[in-house]
């Protein structure tokens, strides 16, 4: 009704669930219930675009905790090591590794490319350069989210098109909207589920 289509890659993963139908009589007597099974897509699975936060910048451990949850990875963080990235996915263990110490900003952009790589590799979407992608991803999610972003992978732009047909361009573009779109919708939710919580208030304590 409002428009708003699911994605492409999103049609074989919709939520199953069961709402009860009429009830029959089984051959035994007894009263059984049916149930009319429907599908269902969260709105990170759609086009629908969910605004940014009016205010200002949101605390960074609130960023980042609204990054890493709901991720297809969990996030292990190690100890720092020579020639490391501040954080790198890990495909063996099938988590993302993130070096301890690192402030903020540099967590936040390590993560949100990392994530952005498992994303689209989950999603198999197409992609010709994964890096470049992935580090377009991460640009779009820290520029909404008023985090400096790293501007390397644009060092890799003119390859990462070249001798691609129109077509191909459009998938690529279209893979860095929709994996970025995935990382800040469920962040987004996140952030909105997170300050409701903080914000309820405490129960009173049982009066003794």
């Amino acid at each position: 009704e409002q428009g708003i289509m699911v994605k492409k890659f999103e049609y074989k993963n919709p939520v199953m669930i069961l709402e009860p139908g009429n009830q029959y009589e089984r051959p035994d007597g007894s009263i059984g219930q049916s149930y009319n099974v429907k599908k269902l897509y969260d709105i990170s699975q759609t086009m629908a675009r969910i605004p940014p936060q009016e205010t200002g910048r949101i605390d960074d451990r609130l960023l980042i905790s609204a990054l890493i949850t709901g991720a297809p990875v969990p996030v292990k963080p190690i100890d720092p090591q020579n020639g490391m990235a501040s954080a790198t996915f890990d495909p063996e263990g099938k988590c993302i590794l993130v070096q301890r110490g690192l402030s903020a900003d540099a967590m936040f952009r390590g993560l949100a490319r990392e994530i952005a790589k498992v994303e689209i590799l989950v999603k198999q979407r197409p992609v010709r350069d994964l890096d470049f992608t992935a580090g377009a991803a991460a640009y779009m999610v820290c520029q909404q989210s008023k985090i400096e972003p790293d501007r390397g992978f644009m060092e890799e732009r003119p390859k990462a098109f070249e001798g691609l047909e129109a077509r191909e361009v459009g998938e690529a573009l279209a893979a860095m909207r929709d994996t970025a779109s995935d990382l800040t919708s469920r962040m987004a939710m996140n952030i909105r589920r997170q300050t409701k919580q903080m914000a309820a208030p405490a129960k009173n304590p049982e009066a003794r």
